[in-house]
């Protein structure tokens, strides 16, 4: 680290760094920590379009990756933390009213949204993941929503 980097560290009292878990913490050591960074070989599905691709496929757009196959723009954080069937549950039924069931188009043609809806779960068929899915899925939603209906998507 060069001199003039030190400097601002130690004149800044009040610096923070983020711990993995996306808390901040008051750095007490004065010097930067090193952040860890994301591994571009892991393999990451996308939630929108189900299709899957190492991240470093993943073009980079205005500090969002770009999917390969359906062109949606993601977070980092977004691809590499829906890594299990938990995380991916949790993560279409808290942006589900952010548009999710909206964003899943194979094709910018189809207006349909009941057709991209059956193609998008005959791919997560395809990937063996149905059943457990929405099953998880419900649980979910019985906990949260009782008015909202699967079969209206």
């Amino acid at each position: 680290m060069d001199f003039k980097k030190q400097q601002q560290i130690i004149e800044d009292a009040e610096q923070y760094f983020l711990n993995p878990d996306l808390s901040l913490t008051k750095n007490k050591h004065k010097f930067i920590k090193k952040q860890p960074k994301a591994e571009f070989d892991i393999i990451v599905l996308c939630p929108f379009c189900l299709n899957i691709h190492q991240l470093g496929e993943y073009p980079l757009r205005k500090g969002l990756r770009v999917c390969p196959s359906c062109t949606l723009q993601l977070k980092v954080s977004t691809l590499t933390e829906i890594n299990d069937l938990d995380r991916f549950v949790k993560f279409v039924f808290d942006y589900r009213f952010n548009g999710f069931w909206n964003k899943i188009c194979f094709d910018i043609e189809q207006i349909n949204r009941n057709i991209r809806f059956n193609e998008w779960n005959k791919r997560l068929y395809n990937l063996g993941l149905s059943k457990s899915f929405w099953e998880k899925y419900k649980a979910l939603k019985g906990d949260f929503g009782e008015n909202e209906d699967i079969e209206d998507y």
